[in-house]
């Protein structure tokens, strides 16, 4: 978008310059400026001011276009944060800091998020402020910082599933499996709809072997979102280290139809039927 200014920017300057330059160079060569130059110089100066206010317009509508598909992508974080009449000013601050954070700029949207910490006057306002601010740090790897503004969040209202779910994918992130697992039950417990921390749950399980017991979460995240692939692919990849090829067959297909990558999911599958298949010769050979 910055980019896109300068040129504007440039092309603007260059057609003004051009309009200016014209009559100037039209005296120069004549010793005086024709009625046809001014004719000229006016259609360009329209034009200029033509092509400042078409790009304007455009830049404007490209940022309500991208503000309105993080209402509805991020509706569940920001909800009712500064919906009030008297704070459309910090709503739309707020969904400036998002766009800040979509196109992967964390410090400048943490910047612009701190700056609204001081204006949040109710509960929604201050959720969706530090929200923002914990997934910078999240995606910026920076995952103590991360997990203060969790804890943060937690301790203003321990009820929030989202909040426990995402604190518990920083902790997967660190390998802290006791307390990842820990806070997806409390996202579990306090919103048992919640489609991602069911699947979370039943990942951090899958990873650590438990696959009988991450059966049941993947299971209920697959019922309440049943385009969701990662919830299909773990329970694939569940019942193919329990040997039961019929179940993995049938969730493998629904995981790569619901966008799962083919070539991914089986590589892991095959790793997982070699690892099966030593294991059984291992207790046979352990056997005789």
């Amino acid at each position: 978008m910055k980019k896109r200014k300068i040129v504007i920017g440039v092309c603007f300057f260059v057609l003004l310059a051009l309009t200016i330059a014209i009559p100037i160079i039209d005296y120069n060569m004549k010793g005086k400026i024709t009625n046809e130059t001014i004719l000229k110089s006016f259609v360009l100066l329209i034009g200029d001011f033509l092509f400042l206010i078409r790009n304007v317009v455009s830049y404007s509508a490209a940022d309500k276009k991208s503000f309105a598909i993080y209402e509805s992508e991020y509706e569940h974080i920001i909800g009712k944060a500064f919906k009030q009449p008297e704070n459309k000013r910090e709503r739309t601050k707020l969904l400036k800091a998002i766009h800040l954070y979509n196109q992967n700029k964390f410090n400048k949207s943490i910047e612009r998020l701190e700056a609204l910490l001081p204006k949040c006057q109710l509960s929604s306002d201050r959720y969706a402020v530090l929200s923002f601010i914990a997934l910078c740090y999240t995606d910026m790897g920076a995952y103590k910082k991360s997990i203060e503004y969790y804890e943060k969040i937690l301790s203003y209202d321990n009820s929030k599933s989202d909040a426990w779910s995402n604190l518990g994918y920083v902790y997967k992130k660190i390998g802290d499996f006791n307390n990842q697992t820990q806070c997806f039950l409390k996202a579990i417990e306090n919103d048992p709809n919640n489609a991602y921390a069911n699947n979370n749950l039943a990942q951090a399980l899958f990873s650590a072997g438990y696959y009988e017991d991450a059966i049941p979460y993947a299971e209920k995240a697959l019922e309440i979102k049943a385009d969701l692939h990662p919830a299909s692919s773990c329970l694939a990849m569940c019942y193919c280290a329990l040997g039961d090829e019929e179940q993995c067959s049938h969730y493998s297909k629904i995981a790569i139809s619901n966008g799962s990558n083919s070539y991914g999911l089986n590589t892991i599958l095959s790793n997982l039927r070699i690892a099966r298949n030593n294991e059984i010769n291992n207790e046979d050979n352990n056997n005789e």
